[in-house]
């Protein structure tokens, strides 16, 4: 991104916005998983324009944005910059590391072929390291906090597909947001961590992709 991009949370939610309008889309579906859920969020109670549905699987949502679990890489972002954001790179050059950090957001282990697609742009790229550096150190709960009090403006319909054995985004995180939103339904996945579409099929190795 440009050097005075906005990559806060807010702006990368403005960023989607404007590409819809650029795009000259109507009746969109909205999906977002992980922390694309909470941009999700933004979006809907700021520019909810040409949005007509909304799909959300575990994301982040209300005080959990971060998770409790993963708060200090926004921390550890606004105290220390890019020299965090390259100490982390650094620690995820070694697959240990990565198959670390992935598994506690899904049961199905990854090939090394998408562990690289996954690390690669953080490990390769300064640019990348620095849009991501600014990005976390703009993370706040306040801003998803301030969403929700805006739900209820969000009439249209609102599907929560959540993967039941995520310690991370629980399912009550995703009741309450069910609870939050006065058109909304949601679906537990059974075997699924916060990556609901990489959720391993039953008596197979294939993936499950019926709920991407």
């Amino acid at each position: 991104m440009p050097a005075d991009a906005d990559q806060t949370p807010t702006g990368v939610a403005h960023v989607l916005a404007d590409l819809i309008a650029a795009l000259d889309l109507e009746d969109v579906t909205l999906v977002g998983n992980d922390t694309g859920g909470a941009i999700c969020q933004l979006l809907i109670t700021q520019r909810p324009a040409h949005i007509t549905r909304l799909v959300l699987t575990n994301c982040d949502a209300f005080e959990a944005f971060f998770p409790a679990a993963f708060n200090m890489l926004s921390v550890a972002a606004r105290r220390f910059g890019s020299s965090f954001t390259d100490l982390l790179a650094g620690l995820l050059r070694f697959r240990l590391m990565q198959r670390l950090f992935v598994m506690p957001v899904a049961h199905r282990r990854y090939s090394n072929a998408e562990l690289d697609a996954v690390f690669a742009p953080l490990l390769t790229d300064p640019a990348i390291r620095r849009d991501t550096t600014r990005f976390l150190a703009a993370v706040d709960k306040r801003l998803t906090l301030e969403a929700a009090r805006q739900f209820h403006r969000f009439t249209q319909p609102v599907l929560l597909i959540w993967g039941k054995d995520d310690f991370l985004f629980p399912p009550r995180l995703g009741r309450r947001l069910q609870a939050a939103f006065p058109n909304a339904r949601m679906e537990l996945v059974p075997h699924a961590r916060a990556f609901v579409p990489v959720r391993p099929a039953r008596n197979s190795g294939a993936t499950d992709r019926r709920f991407c």
